[in-house]
């Protein structure tokens, strides 16, 4: 399963885009325009983590019929506005993993 993740300073920014610039009541997608998968997102996770880490998946909580793959077509708001993703999902993974870091040692 893959699906379009996008990091939330990017959407913030595209959400400010389309207030500012796109035409009332158009439909737009704001994406990454780029499919990952769970697993490779944890991988990348486990890769950035300074201690080893097991990973159990729940056979309840895997859904049957999932859509395969989901990515967004940023052309129609890049298009109106200007706006592309700029922060690449290695940059978020970081940054969130550095995040907790901080919290967790207060």
């Amino acid at each position: 399963m893959e699906r379009d993740f996008s990091d939330v300073r990017d959407v913030v920014r595209g959400y400010v885009a389309l207030f500012e610039k796109a035409t009332s009541g158009e439909a737009y997608n704001l994406g990454s325009g780029k499919s990952t998968s769970v697993r490779s997102i944890l991988e990348r996770l486990r890769g950035l983590c300074r201690v080893p880490i097991e990973v159990e998946t729940d056979p309840k909580k895997v859904r049957s019929g999932e859509i395969p793959r989901i990515v967004a077509s940023n052309a129609k708001i890049e298009s109106a506005t200007g706006w592309r993703p700029q922060i690449a999902l290695e940059q978020t993974l970081a940054d969130q993993l550095d995040f907790w870091r901080r919290e967790l040692s207060r």
